[in-house]
């Protein structure tokens, strides 16, 4: 599931956002990017196997309710 937010937020604003809506209190990251956050995808469950679809979409940012470890890394080389 993608969506877009009206006006772009800062990566800091977007965390943000993530942590109050969902109520938490850690969130583990890539690192910034330093970039806007307007169009983000979503997936529910396990959604490594989404990481292509998300970056393919356009998306500025993935929500994933769990990323697998070695998946994380590739997306994270400074890991």
């Amino acid at each position: 599931m993608t969506g877009e937010f009206e006006k772009a937020l800062s990566e800091t604003e977007f965390l943000n956002l993530v942590k109050k809506a969902f109520h938490l209190k850690v969130l583990k990251h890539t690192p910034l990017l330093n970039k806007s956050i307007k169009k983000v995808a979503f997936c529910g469950g396990s959604g490594a196997f989404l990481i292509k679809n998300a970056i393919n979409s356009g998306s500025d940012a993935y929500i994933s309710a769990d990323i697998k470890y070695h998946e994380f890394l590739m997306l994270n080389p400074k890991y």
